[in-house]
């Protein structure tokens, strides 16, 4: 009995022998074919068929990692056939580049620029083990004509929002990157402008959105226009030249050499006087038409008179800072009390009125006929002093 019963543990445990092994075999071979249609399964639900959609489709992992991009969105976003997407370099194609980051982290919807075109983007949270955002882009159609545009993208819209945007703060800098903003969304270009009058030089100052994508503008040392520029100036009115290799007897000083082939210029008048001018520029031919024309002729005047609005109100607040100043000068005459007091209390008064970095009195000393400096001294060491 006990016999039979050895027996049969031994063949129970040979059994489990050979079984064990076959069965991790099994296993093993199975879980390839588990991932692959794991894959092939998560392929499918991120990958949509790029050539059956209108928009563009971004996929973006938690971390900022780019999964997947289809082919309107490689278009719109500057990539080669073959180049891998990564976020940097998407955001440097898109403004504001605050708004695209924003749509990769949290659920929204925002009206941005992509690549000098003006799209409507929604994001969308896609839960699971490992979530991401799936970002889709439309194209918006800017019509002139209300009947050939719908209620989202008639010109009624565009022209109300720009209108408030531009007209949103009195800042200066924030007037100009509102303007230099909404351009790049109604007309695409590769080089934007806006001049900037300034009287006590006689002379347009430069201004363009910072290529990084943020939301600021950056004083050019020149202007990228060249001859476009002073022919703008010295025509006083809107100029649009679709090729500028293309000799014009009415622009003589055009020489054709200009690496902008299609331009489109306005002047920016408020009142009649002129405070400024807008330049658009590609690097291709043809591309500007009369239609851009017309649409940036309807937002002209508000862009004039956002600018005027920002200079006057930067003179008054230059003339209030300078009153104040001269009270606080003359306050600082009656309160001192004392020769050194009195010197530090003119430093600190007069300080804000100049824009320097070594500020300080030199006074005559008859005994030695020499001029000597006080303490304090803005900017230099006492030892100096």
């Amino acid at each position: 009995m006990v016999a039979g019963l050895e027996v049969g543990l031994g063949l129970v445990v040979l059994a489990l022998v050979l079984i064990v092994p076959i069965l991790v075999v099994i296993m093993l071979r199975r879980l390839p074919r588990n991932a692959s249609v794991s894959t092939e399964t998560t392929s499918t639900l991120i990958s949509p068929d790029s050539e059956n959609l209108n928009e563009a489709v971004l996929i973006v992992q938690a971390g900022g990692r780019v999964e997947y991009v289809n082919e309107l969105a490689r278009e719109w976003f500057g990539l080669r056939a073959g180049e891998s997407a990564d976020l940097e370099r998407l955001v440097r194609r898109a403004r504001p580049a605050e708004d695209i980051l924003n749509l990769c982290a949290h659920q929204g919807q925002k009206r941005l620029s992509v690549g000098g075109r003006l799209v409507d983007a929604t994001s969308y949270r896609v839960p699971g083990p490992y979530p991401f955002m799936l970002v889709t882009m439309r194209s918006v159609e800017v019509s002139t004509g209300l009947k050939d545009a719908g209620a989202d993208s008639s010109i009624l819209r565009i022209v109300s929002d720009f209108g408030r945007n531009v007209s949103a703060s009195l800042n200066l800098e924030d007037a100009l990157y509102a303007i230099l903003l909404n351009i790049s969304h109604l007309i695409p270009a590769d080089i934007l402008e806006v001049k900037v009058w300034d009287e006590s030089g006689n002379t347009l100052i430069p201004y363009t959105l910072e290529s990084s994508g943020s939301s600021h503008i950056v004083r050019a040392s020149h202007s990228q226009f060249g001859e476009l520029s002073r022919a703008l100036r010295s025509q006083q009115t809107s100029l649009l030249i679709p090729d500028t290799r293309v000799n014009d007897p009415a622009l003589p000083e055009l020489n054709g050499r200009s690496p902008v082939q299609s331009y489109l210029g306005l002047p920016l008048i408020a009142d009649g006087q002129l405070v400024g001018t807008l330049e658009i520029g590609h690097l291709t031919p043809g591309v500007l038409g009369p239609h851009d024309h017309e649409l940036i002729q309807l937002v002209s005047a508000q862009a004039a008179y956002s600018v005027r609005n920002a200079m006057l109100f930067a003179s008054e607040k230059s003339h209030s800072a300078e009153l104040s100043g001269l009270a606080s000068l003359a306050q600082a005459f009656g309160s001192a009390q004392d020769y050194t007091n009195l010197i530090g209390r003119l430093i600190e008064t007069i300080a804000p009125l100049f824009s320097v970095e070594i500020l300080g009195f030199l006074l005559y000393d008859e005994s030695k006929h020499t001029l000597e400096a006080q303490f304090p001294f803005q900017g230099l060491p006492k030892h100096i002093v």
